[in-house]
């Protein structure tokens, strides 16, 4: 993570585990050691990984191409 952001800590869902970033500047550096580290942590705790990055007053939400389109799948099939 780039020394503009700092960590808000992580939470589970019965689905997800989310790696909550935060950060008052105007950007947000995402890098891949980041990201392999939350989705082994996932992975090990039988989730899937999602990033929920907040930059100021705007926050969006990440997850792994494949897992939305496995989602998109189960929904388009219910």
């Amino acid at each position: 993570m780039s020394g503009a952001g700092h960590q808000k800590g992580d939470y589970k869902t019965d689905l997800w585990l989310v790696e909550d970033k935060f950060t008052d500047k105007g950007s947000f550096t995402l890098k891949l050691a980041v990201l392999s580290k939350t989705i082994g942590e996932a992975l090990f705790a039988r989730r899937l990984p999602q990033w929920r990055i907040t930059i100021g007053e705007q926050t969006f939400r990440l997850m792994r191409e494949q897992d939305y389109l496995a989602l998109f799948e189960k929904e388009a099939s219910n």
